[in-house]
């Protein structure tokens, strides 16, 4: 059974089926702002409601969303007319990104901890005897039991919220690792900050620094951020059709949507195993594995869900630069290196080209499979799209500065 609901001048498709996302009707730019802001509030619960709120948009705004969105954008293939218009849309996107609710978010963290011996016997006991309000203890036990588990960690608790995301916390090492990594701090703490609210990040770190004792707050400062993933939504743009290019990435992936083999899902530049960056289909995402109460778009009537793209940033600080907890805002920019290139390009290639672009996106086609031998490649500086990195690095420090706030004075 469906129910719709209405808020704001949105139409909310509301599915009993649990397992299932939502889905908003999209019907000119006030409910386009509402629809992001109600999506956001899902898929960074962290972010204050009040940041996260749109302005209402302009004219102009307005004007650039009735024009893009007309064309009920999906993951499909565009004749020249849509991608004229998307190229139109996009540079409206990246010239004002917070404007379209296209804003950076952490979406992955860890922490490891120089904690005591001490401190690790009792963090054992701990984890055993923890009842929080907000937060429930799930699982515990030797790491050997966790699937696919790479960390070098003798044991592990996992902390679960209402909507099942969990925090995970690893502590304790063997003699042997012990001997031959004398430096390793003994604790580590991973998690998906987006998919917790500040009220759960405080009471999780409130008990680990309850559990600490004296100096908690000092460790935690100078805790080693080993992992931080930061990431940015772009609505109405497919993946197929995000050409970007990494200046310093030294290799190039890619994987194909998987409800249709002929166009790429998922983009990835640099090596997986250090910092690098991914560009994929979050709808396909959201609607194959979730979590299923972020709700989706769909334009009026239409019961085709509007393309919703990642990119996501991995920063791996110990493979450069390390950084502490306490410095979590001098991290990198995450689209530094990053370019972008109008859609518009591939009206420059034959049908062979264009599809190959499309299938396995632009980065992997240009460097791997083309070798850069293509002819029109100088048109590539021309059509490269401005973004607005000054708004986006302000807020990338900002959300990194409340994040780090929250947990050292948690």
């Amino acid at each position: 059974m469906v129910v719709y609901s209405y808020t704001k001048g949105i139409a909310m498709t509301n599915i009993n089926d649990s397992s299932q996302n939502s889905v908003i009707r999209v019907y000119s730019g006030t409910t386009y702002a509402h629809a992001v802001q109600q999506h956001n509030q899902q898929a960074n619960r962290l972010h204050n409601q009040a940041e996260q709120h749109l302005e209402k948009p302009s004219s102009r705004t307005k004007k650039v969303l009735k024009s893009w969105f007309k064309h009920q954008p999906t993951d499909e293939l565009f004749c020249k007319l849509r991608l004229r218009a998307l190229d139109k849309y996009m540079k409206a996107v990246f010239a004002d990104p917070l404007k379209y609710g296209s804003s950076p978010f952490v979406d992955m963290l860890y922490l490891t901890i120089d904690v005591s011996e001490s401190t690790v016997k009792q963090l054992h006991q701990e984890a055993k005897a923890y009842t929080g309000e907000l937060l429930k203890k799930w699982k515990s036990g030797p790491s050997s039991y966790l699937k696919n588990n790479k960390d070098k960690y003798l044991r592990f608790a996992m902390f679960k919220n209402r909507l099942d995301e969990v925090i995970t916390l690893h502590w304790g090492m063997s003699d042997e690792i012990r001997k031959h990594r004398p430096n390793h701090r003994l604790a580590k703490v991973a998690f998906n900050p987006a998919r917790f609210t500040e009220e759960e990040i405080v009471e999780f770190f409130s008990w680990l620094k309850r559990v600490i004792g004296s100096g908690a707050t000092q460790l935690l400062k100078k805790a080693n951020v080993t992992r931080t993933d930061i990431a940015m939504d772009l609505f109405g743009i497919p993946v197929h059709y995000l050409l970007v290019n990494h200046t310093s990435a030294e290799t190039r992936n890619y994987h194909l949507n998987s409800a249709s083999n002929h166009l790429v899902g998922t983009q990835k530049l640099g090596n997986p195993a250090s910092s690098h960056s991914t560009i994929y289909n979050k709808r396909r995402k959201y609607l194959d594995v979730g979590p299923s109460h972020v709700p989706l778009f769909s334009y009026k009537s239409s019961n085709n869900h509007l393309s919703i793209s990642r990119f996501e940033r991995v920063l791996c600080p110990a493979d450069t630069v390390p950084v502490s907890l306490g410095n979590l805002d001098k991290l990198p920019y995450f689209l530094k290196s990053t370019q972008f290139y109008s859609p518009t390009l591939l009206l420059r290639m034959g049908t062979k080209r264009r599809n190959r672009v499309t299938k396995y996106g632009f980065a992997y086609w240009f460097h791997e499979l083309n070798r850069k031998q293509w002819a029109n490649s100088y048109l590539m500086a021309k059509k490269i799209i401005d973004v607005n990195h000054i708004a986006l690095g302000y807020h990338q420090i900002k959300v990194l500065k409340a994040l780090k706030k929250l947990i050292i004075h948690a």
